[in-house]
């Protein structure tokens, strides 16, 4: 998996869990990841709940949660990536 993974992207090669970990813990990261989180999860929470809470039923808390999650974890790995790929030259 690992061979896969570093001929498709190859400026994960030599970077460790840790330092991928460290970028992904930056100020800028995290903000960037949150505003992308709440803007997309609210609209993505919109249309997959929103036919429960205008009827006055309670939303499903788990979908919720892992809705907002998703955007997170996108965001964050785009970043990550992208900060890798620069960095490598």
């Amino acid at each position: 998996f690992r061979e896969i993974a570093e001929q498709n992207y190859p400026y994960f090669r030599g970077n460790s869990a840790l330092n991928v970990l460290s970028l992904a813990m930056r100020k800028d990261v995290r903000t960037r990841a949150l505003y992308i989180c709440v803007v997309v999860g609210v609209i993505l929470n919109g249309i997959n709940q929103g036919h429960a809470l205008l009827a006055g039923q309670a939303p499903d808390l788990i979908r919720m949660v892992l809705t907002f999650m998703v955007p997170y974890c996108v965001s964050t790995y785009s970043s990550v990536t992208t900060i890798l790929k620069y960095e490598s030259g």
